[in-house]
């Protein structure tokens, strides 16, 4: 069978060189000039090489293979068995003739030279060439997993991607923010990695590494940079004033990563805990909560805790902290109540003050006389 594969091979050959009957060289065929020599292919594609010829008269088309020197297709017949391989002939209305060779499916090994040559007594040959190329492919052994250093703390991002040609890399943030390296800000940093000397809490967030090579797809790997810092934390208003019975409510905002255990603490450092419920002013019936605690988180690293004091009685008036700690250390702030006074109280004490600045009282005259 090998044998026999051979022997044919080399009959083809010979065939290409075999001296056509002798014409003219007006009327000899002629290869078309708007075909595409070079054809690019990706992998798992159809790669289509056309030959066009003018006055093919009953002169013949071979397609070879150069690399392997396998003949596919004679004209209009196949000697392949691969039946990723075909060949097709087609007629224009100018009278042209074209012999289109398919492979479809291909592959790295497809990649090369092909040639289109007549049957002439000088043979006219017309050569292709088959670039394969490969879409990016994200290589995990090569790329960085999620990341996470202490603040001022060098962070190293790297991608990895296969593809042919040799892919392209470019970093963006997943939340469209500008990017910060060593004092450059862009939306795009180009190149393979992505370097922060000293990592700053504003550098945490997820990035988008995207690489490319001009073949579609596109691909990109999403890396999350976490940035340990030690709690930040402030009062939103630092001292308040409330009237007796009514409800107040204390926050204060914490920043800090990893995520910080958050309490309220009386200024003497014992917990806000005790009474857990009070009658309701309306319905005696109802108990409320005295203390009310929430959390809203506002980003990653940032949220806002409550403390709501309900009934605020003598008791309440005091001092109290907001605390967080993390592993990279503690902060506190502190919130003070006051007791509002009402209005009827400052018209007492504004006339009973100046009363007796400016005047006395008499008991013979049963009132108050200028000083």
């Amino acid at each position: 069978m090998l044998r026999r594969k051979c022997i044919t091979i080399l009959l083809m050959r010979a065939a290409l060189l075999v001296h056509g009957t002798t014409g003219s060289a007006e009327s000899l065929p002629s290869f078309g000039s708007q075909d595409e020599l070079e054809v690019v292919a990706a992998v798992g594609r159809d790669a289509v090489f056309k030959c066009t010829v003018h006055n093919i008269m009953h002169y013949q088309t071979a397609w070879l293979e150069m690399k392997k020197g396998i003949v596919y297709a004679m004209g209009d017949d196949l000697f392949t068995e691969n039946p990723r391989i075909s060949v097709h002939h087609s007629l224009a209305l100018n009278g042209e003739q074209s012999w289109v060779l398919t492979i479809k499916d291909v592959n790295m090994n497809d990649a090369g030279k092909y040639m289109c040559s007549l049957n002439t007594a000088v043979s006219l040959r017309k050569y292709y060439r088959l670039t394969v190329v490969v879409p990016p492919k994200i290589m995990d052994a090569n790329t960085s997993s999620d990341i996470e250093v202490r603040e001022g703390q060098r962070a190293r991002l790297v991608c990895g991607a296969s593809g042919t040609p040799e892919p392209t890399y470019k970093w963006r943030r997943e939340d469209s923010k500008l990017i910060d390296v060593s004092g450059n800000t862009d939306l795009l940093v180009d190149g393979r990695e992505l370097v922060f000397e000293s990592a700053l809490r504003e550098h945490a967030g997820a990035y988008l590494c995207i690489a490319s090579n001009g073949v579609p797809p596109s691909v990109s790997k999403r890396i999350m940079l976490s940035v340990r810092f030690e709690p930040q934390i402030r009062a939103f208003e630092p001292r308040l004033w409330v009237t007796l019975g009514s409800t107040v409510n204390l926050s204060c905002v914490v920043d800090g990563f990893p995520e910080p255990a958050v309490e309220w603490l009386r200024d003497y450092g014992q917990p806000v805990t005790g009474q857990s419920y009070f009658n309701h002013v309306t319905d005696p019936l109802m108990q409320v909560n005295k203390y009310v605690e929430d959390v809203v988180r506002v980003n990653a690293t940032r949220r806002i805790i409550y403390l709501v004091v309900n009934d605020v009685r003598k008791m309440d008036l005091m001092g109290y902290r907001c605390r967080a700690n993390n592993s990279e250390g503690a902060s506190e702030a502190q919130v003070v109540l006051y007791e509002e006074q009402t209005t009827t109280y400052y018209y007492y004490y504004y006339y009973h003050h100046y009363y007796h600045q400016h005047y006395h009282y008499s008991p013979q005259h049963r009132h108050y006389l200028h000083r």
